[in-house]
């Protein structure tokens, strides 16, 4: 049977990219601002929700964030000056990494404590293991003076 045989593949291609430009969340450009706004969502927590970012969090208060985040880099503001905005708003807690100074320090620098004060431990316990293994010298080891007795008594009977 000799059909008309139908090339379906560029339309479904074409279809494809319409749909996909079509989508709301499709191939957009994102311009400067709001990869930097992007940028900075990423470094602080959202108030309300637990451990997620301002910009993963879908709370109605990471959306206003996000929103004061490009109007102030719209006006011209820097990184520093909207963290900085955050911080003085919500407390040093709203920052996705806490300063490395005053009692955040111990945040940064408590892991590496305790994992010396671990091998200060795991060392001086083998430490005093070691010193009761018992010693596997002979000559440094106690002499039975029976055992001695016993033992040259039965090498003289095999002789």
């Amino acid at each position: 049977m000799g059909g008309v045989r139908r090339d379906t593949g560029w339309a479904g291609a074409l279809l494809l990219l319409i749909a996909l430009l079509a989508w709301p969340g499709g191939v957009q450009a994102e311009g400067p601002l709001e990869a930097e706004g992007r940028a900075i969502a990423r470094m602080l927590l959202c108030p309300i929700c637990e451990n997620l970012s301002v910009l993963d969090s879908p709370s109605p208060l990471a959306q206003q964030m996000r929103g004061i985040i490009q109007e102030k880099l719209a006006a011209g503001e820097s990184r520093e000056q909207i963290i900085q905005y955050f911080v003085d708003r919500y407390g040093e807690g709203v920052l996705v990494e806490p300063p490395k100074r005053g009692f955040s320090l111990l945040v940064w620098l408590g892991p590496l404590l305790v994992a010396l004060g671990g091998l200060v431990v795991v060392g001086m316990t083998l430490r005093r293991w070691l010193r009761r293994q018992p010693a596997l010298d002979t000559e440094e080891a106690p002499a039975d003076p029976e055992a001695l007795k016993r033992l040259e008594a039965e090498l003289r009977s095999q002789l």
